[in-house]
C-alpha cells in the first residue's frame, strides 16, 4: 500500500469511527441469526438439484493442480528412496524423519492457500452473495485440502514404521506436530492480514517450522529423543488450537451475515 493512501485510510478511520454494535450480541443468540447462518451454508433448499457430494465435486474443480499434487508427490518421493538405499548412505532414522517433517509444514501451507483464496484476492464479499456461500466455500475448500493430507499421513506413518521400525506414537508425532503447528500460525495469520500478502507470512511460518524441525533432528541423539517422545501429546495440544483457530477463522466470515443483514 503506497504512504498517500495508508494515510488516507488513516484518516478516513480517524473521523469516521464506527462505534461498537449494540444489537450484535443480541443478534446471535437469536432465531434470526439461526435463519441466516442456516442460508450461509450450503443446503439442498438453496441449490436445488445439488447434493453435497456434488457441491464437493464442484469445488474440487477451483482447487489448483499444483496443490492436488504436492501431497502425493511427497509420498512417491518417500517410496522412491528405500530405507536400504538410504541407510547405505549414512543416513539414520532420526535424520531422515526429521528431513521429512522439515517438508510437512508445506502439506498444511496448501491448504491454508486454498482456504484463503477468496479473501486473499479480494473475492470474499463477492461469494458471500452467490449460489454458495463463502461459508460453504471456505469450509468445503479446507475439508478437500485437508482430507488429502490426512490421506497421505495416514498411509506414510505405517508405511515409515514398517520400512526404520520407529514406533507409531513417535512417527504421528514427529510427523502431525508440524503439519498443526503450521495450520495453527497460518491461520493467526489470516485472519489478521487478509489480503495478498498474506500468504507469503504464512510461507515465512512455514519455512520457520521447517528449519526448526531440522535443527531438532540435528541436535544430539538423547535431545531428539526425548522430543520426539513428547511429540505426540504435543499434537493433542496442537489439534485443539488449530481447531480454535479455525473456529475463529469461519467466525470472521459469519461477521460478514452480520454486516450483510444489518443492511438488508
Amino acid at each position: 500500500m503506497k504512504k498517500n493512501d495508508l494515510h488516507l485510510r488513516e484518516e478516513l478511520l480517524r473521523i469516521y469511527r464506527i462505534p461498537p454494535s449494540r444489537e450484535k450480541p443480541a443478534f446471535f443468540r437469536s432465531r434470526r441469526w439461526r435463519s441466516a447462518y442456516e442460508k450461509a451454508f450450503f443446503s439442498p433448499e438453496a441449490a436445488p438439484g445439488i447434493s453435497f457430494p456434488e457441491f464437493l465435486r464442484i469445488q474440487a474443480g477451483y482447487i489448483r493442480l499444483r496443490n492436488w499434487f504436492f501431497s502425493p508427490g511427497l509420498f512417491l518421493a518417500v517410496l522412491l528412496f528405500s530405507a536400504e538405499n538410504i541407510r547405505a548412505a549414512g543416513i539414520d532414522s532420526r535424520q531422515f524423519l526429521g528431513a521429512l517433517s522439515a517438508c510437512i509444514p508445506y502439506l498444511a501451507l496448501t491448504t491454508m492457500a486454498e482456504g484463503s483464496r477468496s479473501a486473499r484476492f479480494g473475492m470474499d464479499e463477492l461469494e458471500m452473495h452467490t449460489r454458495f456461500s463463502l461459508h460453504s466455500v471456505i469450509c468445503a475448500r479446507l475439508f478437500l485440502a485437508g482430507a488429502l493430507n490426512l490421506i497421505v499421513l495416514t498411509v506414510l506413518i505405517p508405511f515409515l514404521c514398517t520400512a526404520w521400525g520407529t514406533g507409531p506414537a513417535v512417527t504421528s508425532g514427529i510427523l502431525l506436530a508440524p503439519y498443526l503447528l503450521t495450520c495453527t500460525l497460518d491461520l493467526m495469520i489470516l485472519r489478521r492480514s487478509r489480503n495478498r500478502n498474506s500468504i507469503t507470512l504464512c510461507a515465512a511460518a512455514g519455512t520457520g517450522v521447517s528449519a526448526g524441525c531440522l535443527f531438532l533432528s540435528a541436535a544430539g541423539p538423547a535431545v531428539y529423543d526425548v522430543l520426539s517422545h513428547a511429540a505426540l501429546p504435543a499434537v493433542f495440544l496442537l489439534g485443539a488450537a488449530a481447531a480454535l483457530e479455525l473456529r475463529k477463522y469461519l467466525r470472521q466470515s459469519e461477521e460478514s451475515i452480520w454486516n450483510y443483514t444489518s443492511t438488508v
